[in-house]
């Protein structure tokens, strides 16, 4: 089994794996990435921000700034092309890994975009040490207007 969330900070939204702690060490909703970051890290979990270049949401803060991020979502089944393109852009820049995930809301999203993994991921511990290596990819499997 697997669980994350998509945590909205002060800066926009993340999407956090491997973290015990549901009520966030008290960060409450709106915290700061940075602090959240760290939370998480401790607890030996994985940030990665959520569709930061959306255009209704973007990410209100220095993404390239953020340490301890562990990918950048850069294929959103919600997003236009225009805006996946841009993540996928900076996490070049930056040297960092994509996912992508469906965002969906509708039967017919679902499996718009994933997340290629190059090994095996049979559980919790094997997905984050998966995503800690940068062992994956994200996928585009069919484009948005």
């Amino acid at each position: 089994m697997l669980s994350g969330i998509e945590y909205t900070s002060r800066e926009g939204h993340l999407l956090v794996f491997g973290c015990a702690d549901a009520g966030f060490g008290g960060l409450g909703v709106y915290g700061p990435a940075r602090d959240l970051i760290r939370l998480v890290g401790e607890q030996g979990g994985v940030v990665i921000p959520a569709h930061p270049f959306r255009s209704w949401s973007l990410f209100k803060g220095d993404l390239s700034s953020l340490s301890g991020i562990a990918a950048i979502e850069a294929y959103n089944g919600q997003n236009t092309d225009e805006e996946n393109e841009q993540a996928a852009i900076f996490a070049g820049r930056c040297g960092m890994p994509t996912t992508g995930g469906s965002d969906s809301h509708d039967i017919n999203d679902v499996g718009r975009c994933c997340t290629e993994f190059f090994a095996p991921v049979a559980d919790e511990a094997a997905f984050i040490g998966q995503i800690k290596a940068g062992r994956f990819r994200g996928v585009l499997r069919k484009g948005r207007g």
